[in-house]
């Protein structure tokens, strides 16, 4: 069914401890049988045993026998982030927990099996709201040994915000002088606590075209607004919009002495924001220098991108500026490629024809630990095709991941799995092999764009496998195939494309999409593509369909066999020979290349045998060390022949 899923940092970690404590145990509530890593979408509660949170946190001990649940019921009394935990305990600790929360309603909001590959320990974090119903169930995976376990649910931290004094600015009177505005002043740091702030600066001639003043911050934290007054005290314009920045242009106004007002849109208050005013004149572009007229040759009208009508409203909390701003990209991004309305959906009071997203940004345990989670977790009958899902990333690892420029494709990723990307395959039947090592996905549509791609006539696309994580297999592309697509398990390359193969897993699903918003998407390893032909295999590969082409998925050269004056196709025979016993018996499985600095084969990075398209192995191919020839073509010689090595 529909989960979670995470884009891993790396590095397994350990549950945070809870920071209130209320042990209950009087009874437990149990359903048979237990559940296995993904706890049922839907259920009719239990009786359960009632959690009432001290300082919005409370922990216990429990037990569970191989085959039976527990469940605790709690009222959140914050709304936030709280963090769910079961980790064995005592001397018979259980030793695989299983724990999903349940809305009063009985449907699944978030789960847990596994906290990493070496961690079986369960944990997650999920925004709730004050007031609502919530059930933890907690089990055994199954078929594990039961064993004793601690709980804990830790909420927002409740603290007192001390009463403070007016600002020193806050009336026309006190304004802050800035002084004269020559060019473009930038006053950061600001805050609106217990009342508006005042800023007076002055023109020093006429305002010029785009001249401002302007405020930036984060609207979730405080909607702030802008107003603007001459000398006497009188409002010349006013900003009023509902984003994280507000504006009034200066053009056109007399040299003087102006005010700009700082306040919160009914009360509201923002810890932070920033000012700025540019009075700079535009740059002078020259006039340029008169050249013919060529006769103009008529061009096809421009292609129109189509209108998305795919709806994708984000709400955010604990993000800054510069983060919601990546966010809306992100959502933008997925509106370019979702272009079809479904059918209307009522989220808690909100009705879209696309998705709702939450993101947050809780503390979880710092730098380089847990980076998330994401997931739908409200679906439309039928069709399953989520109206709502969460995001929640550390706030240290959403600032590094911001900062190191990788915060987008982080984001982008965990918005794909919220549409279905990995998390609705399971449920839709688009999986086959799922748990094993080699799982497959059976769509149509990603099946028709990955065999354009990889030049193949497969009959499934692969999937990441046991072999990774939890939070990786059965929910994205394979990372040893895909390598730096935007849907495989971990972050690599300098870009992460969005590919087509993506977009027709989308298409699968039921979404009408718009293939061409797709990224270029050239593999860069595991299949050499070869002529136009695919070999389908990973290495040095014989493909009999393309007259005896070879071809090197590490560099994208190709290989092609000819006389010593002939060009391809004409192909000879191919001498083959076994690589030095040295090599042959090396850990790595690579044998010759050549070097990108010095154009030179060396026998060091391609794989050092040589499979057939159906199966048969080939001995390696022997490569004599050549320099580059002329306008880019390597040469070699062997006994028999010259080899024409081209780029392809």
């Amino acid at each position: 069914m529909p989960g979670s899923t995470s884009w891993k940092s790396g590095r397994s970690t350990r549950p945070r401890p809870a920071s209130a404590k209320l042990h209950l145990e009087s009874f437990e509530a149990r359903i048979v049988p237990s559940w296995g890593s993904t706890p049922p979408a839907t259920l009719t509660l239990p009786a359960a045993t009632a959690i009432v949170l001290g300082g919005n946190s409370a922990s216990g001990t429990a037990a569970i026998s191989t085959t039976e649940n527990d469940f605790f019921a709690f009222t959140a009394t914050t709304t936030g982030n709280y963090r769910l935990t079961a980790t064995g305990s005592g001397t018979v600790p259980l030793r695989d927990s299983v724990l999903s929360l349940y809305n009063s309603s009985g449907q699944r909001l978030a789960y847990n099996d596994d906290i990493s590959s070496t961690n079986r320990n369960s944990a997650t974090t999920v925004n709730l709201i004050a007031g609502q119903r919530y059930s933890l169930g907690i089990t055994s995976y199954t078929g594990s040994a039961g064993g004793t376990y601690t709980w804990s649910i830790v909420g927002p931290t409740v603290s007192t915000v001390p009463a403070t004094t007016p600002d020193a600015n806050s009336t026309y009177s006190t304004a802050t002088n800035l002084g004269t505005i020559a060019s473009t002043k930038i006053v950061a740091g600001q805050r609106i606590s217990t009342s508006d702030n005042f800023f007076r600066f002055t023109l020093p001639s006429t305002g010029r075209t785009g001249s401002s003043v302007s405020i930036a911050f984060t609207n979730a934290l405080g909607d702030l607004d802008l107003k603007l007054f001459d000398a006497s005290g009188r409002r010349i314009n006013f900003s009023q919009g509902t984003g994280n920045s507000e504006i009034i242009s200066l053009a056109g106004l007399a040299a003087g002495s102006y005010v700009a007002q700082v306040y919160g849109y009914n009360g509201a208050r923002n810890p932070s924001y920033t000012l700025k005013i540019d009075t700079a004149a535009p740059v002078a572009v020259p006039a340029p220098t008169p050249v013919p007229v060529p006769t103009p040759v008529p061009v096809p009208a421009p292609t129109v991108a189509p209108v998305s009508q795919f709806p994708i409203t984000v709400r955010s909390n604990n993000l800054t500026a510069s983060q919601n701003l990546i966010v809306q990209q992100a959502a933008a991004r997925w509106s370019q490629v979702i272009l079809g309305a479904l059918p209307a959906a009522n989220y808690r009071g909100v009705t879209t024809t696309g998705v709702i997203i939450d993101i947050s940004a809780p503390s979880i345990d710092g730098v380089g630990g847990v980076l998330g989670s994401a997931g739908p977790d409200a679906f439309r009958p039928g069709t399953l095709l989520p109206y709502h899902g969460a995001i929640s990333l550390d706030s240290a690892d959403m600032a590094r991941l911001e900062q190191n420029g990788t915060l987008l494709s982080v984001i982008t990723h965990e918005m794909g799995h919220i549409l279905g990307i990995g998390t609705l395959w399971s449920a839709r039947g688009l999986i086959v092999g799922a748990g094993t090592a080699d799982p497959r996905y059976i769509g149509a549509n990603a099946i028709r764009e990955y065999n354009a791609i990889f030049r193949t006539n497969a009959t499934s696309v692969p999937v990441e496998g046991n072999i990774s994580g939890v939070g990786s297999r059965d929910s994205h592309w394979r990372e040893s195939v895909f390598s730096n697509e935007l849907m495989t398990p971990y972050l690599t390359g300098t870009t992460q494309p969005l590919s087509r193969v993506s977009i027709g897993a989308l298409a699968d699903l039921g979404y009408r999409v718009n293939y061409a918003a797709a990224n270029a998407f050239v593999p860069t390893a595991g299949v050499a593509i070869v002529s136009g032909i695919s070999t389908g295999r990973a290495g040095l590969v014989a493909d009999p369909g393309s007259c005896g082409s070879y071809a090197c998925p590490f560099c994208g050269a190709s290989f092609v066999r000819s006389s010593p004056t002939a060009t391809p196709p004409v192909v000879a025979a191919i001498p083959e020979v076994a690589p030095p016993a040295a090599i042959a018996s090396a850990s790595r499985d690579f044998w010759t290349t050549i070097s990108p600095s010095t154009g030179v084969w060396t026998a060091d990075a391609i794989r050092r045998t040589a499979t057939a398209s159906n199966g048969t192995p080939t001995p390696a191919l022997a490569i004599p060390t050549v320099p580059v020839g002329s306008n880019g073509v390597r040469r070699m010689t062997s006994s028999t022949n010259e080899s024409i090595f081209r780029f392809v």
